[in-house]
């Protein structure tokens, strides 16, 4: 794992939901049939699926690569064994709304400088790398 590839999490996750929006679109379609035998009365049928079109197709291809992606950090995350370095990973990259700063990080994990937790995930990752 790369701090680049933790960076792009957040931005992956937003892609995906809009990329699950966009196929939503093309999801449901509701017609009018009539039935099959007498009295063949009309009523409405809701067909449900994806159409067999090249935008639809570039949108699955993208959908799985983010999911992948993101699944891949998340795994990660998951893998650290040091609390404090996992909740470091899951305040900076994973959390909602607004990106918190190293500094407020920080002052959540009562270290006293801001470095620190910038320091101890790239030791982290450095020393990860190393071990392969």
């Amino acid at each position: 794992m790369t701090l680049d590839q933790l960076e792009a999490y957040r931005a992956n996750r937003t892609e995906l939901e809009a990329v699950g929006d966009e196929l939503a679109g093309y999801e449901t379609q509701i017609a009018v049939q009539s039935a099959a035998e007498f009295p063949y009365s009309l009523h409405t049928a809701t067909q449900t699926g994806l159409p067999n079109v090249p935008r639809v197709k570039t949108l699955l291809d993208r959908q799985a690569r983010l999911r992948a992606s993101c699944a891949a950090v998340e795994r990660f995350a998951e893998s650290v064994d040091d609390y404090e370095l996992r909740r470091i990973i899951e305040l900076r990259f994973m959390s909602q709304g607004k990106k918190p700063s190293w500094q407020e990080i920080a002052l959540k994990l009562k270290y006293r400088s801001e470095h620190t937790p910038y320091r101890k995930l790239t030791g982290y990752l450095l020393n990860m790398h190393k071990k392969r």
